[in-house]
This record gives structure tokens, sequence and C-alpha cells, in this order.
């Protein structure tokens, strides 16, 4: 698995268009990965970061294949750097890539995700604070981890264009500390990002070692 830090050019017309459309980001960052006739991108997750100060539009990339930035550097869209990284829940082998997750530690943690349930076939957003940390919980107890302490920031709604549509998504940022309970179920939380809406910017889980870990 990579991780991409890239940090866009805001005076490019493109990163202009980007940053107001999480589906458009994501198209232009597909660009970084191989086309359907090469096998596909595989799963890209992101997140467009959002900055205290002034300074440029960071995205952060999660991906199962390798990405080549350089057309994106060449146009003058972004800086990037790439870090391969392994989530290991046993022996790390020396690997100086790789994250051990043995069960019990403890890692903070920021998500951007869409809580959503489902109805009669519908997503459904949900809007209370206390309906939103509850969703996470149940992603948490479905997917290896248990939340010691979260804050839940609402971001609002957040709008792209899609085709001839205009497609809108609530948005809520998580930050706080969680507890690996299955290692194997929380690897696999990661990879595959956190509930619904991916291709719009949503569901990267993004993780580092808490003080006191084991």
């Amino acid at each position: 698995m990579y991780l991409s830090r890239l940090t866009l050019n805001p005076r490019n017309r493109g990163v202009l268009r980007d940053v107001g459309s999480p589906y458009e980001l994501h198209r232009t960052l597909l660009r970084g990965f191989p086309d359907r006739e090469a096998g596909g991108p595989g799963r890209v997750l992101f997140r467009l970061e959002t900055r205290q100060d002034e300074g440029p539009p960071i995205v952060l990339a999660q991906s199962d294949k390798e990405p080549d930035w350089s057309s994106l550097v060449k146009a003058d869209y972004t800086n990037a750097e790439t870090t391969p990284i392994r989530f290991s829940s046993d022996s790390t082998d020396g690997d100086p890539h790789a994250v051990p997750i043995p069960i019990g530690r403890r890692f903070r943690f920021r998500l951007l995700a869409n809580p959503t349930v489902k109805r009669e076939g519908k997503r459904h957003g949900l809007f209370r604070d206390q309906d939103q940390i509850d969703w996470l919980r149940r992603k948490g107890d479905s997917g290896g981890f248990s939340i010691e302490t979260v804050r839940a920031d609402p971001v609002g709604r957040v709008s792209s264009r899609k085709g001839g549509s205009t497609t809108h998504h609530h948005a809520v940022r998580f930050e706080g500390v969680l507890q690996v309970t299955d290692p194997t179920e929380f690897i696999a939380s990661i990879e595959a990002g956190i509930g619904s809406a991916k291709a719009f910017g949503f569901g990267l889980l993004s993780v580092a070692p808490a003080g006191g870990s084991p």
C-alpha cells in the first residue's frame, strides 16, 4: 500500500476546479494510476485536508498500487511525496515501512466521513452528533477497533458535479483515539476505508501511534 501527500498549486486552473468538486479531484488523481486496459487503478482513497492557515491545498491519497504523479507534476498541478506502507498483524521482519498492529495498540485517528443509514434501499444522512458518533462506533465494532475518545466536527454539505447533475453529501470530520480489537479486521478497515461516498473524498482512515501504545 502507498500513502501520498500532494501539495497542490493554488494558481493552477485545474486545482481551482478540483478543490470545489471532489468528484473532479478524484478523476484527476486517477491519472496517476494505470487505466482500465492496463489493469485499472485499484482502490484509491483520498482526502482534501482542511487547513487553518492560508497555505496551499493538501491532498492525502492512499492506494493499492504505486502511483506515478509525474504528469501532474509536469502540468504544475502538484508536488508529491509517496511512501510505501505495510500494516502487519504479525512480524514486521525488519521492514522499515511496516507498522505493527497488535491487539490493544492505540492510535490517534482522523476520518472525513459521510455518516448514513440505509432505509428501504436509500441512504439517509445522520445529522445529530450522537448519531454520528454511534455510527462510527458501529463501524469499529465490525471493523476491528473500539473508540476511546472522539470529536465529531460538522464540515457541512459537500457538493460535486457528476455528469449533468450535482451530488450532495453531508461531511463530518472525526478525530480521536482508537484501540485495535482485531488486527486483521482493522487492517481491512484501513485498506477499504470507512463508510460511503469514497469517490467524493470520504472514508480515508488516517492513523498515527498514540501515547501509551503497547
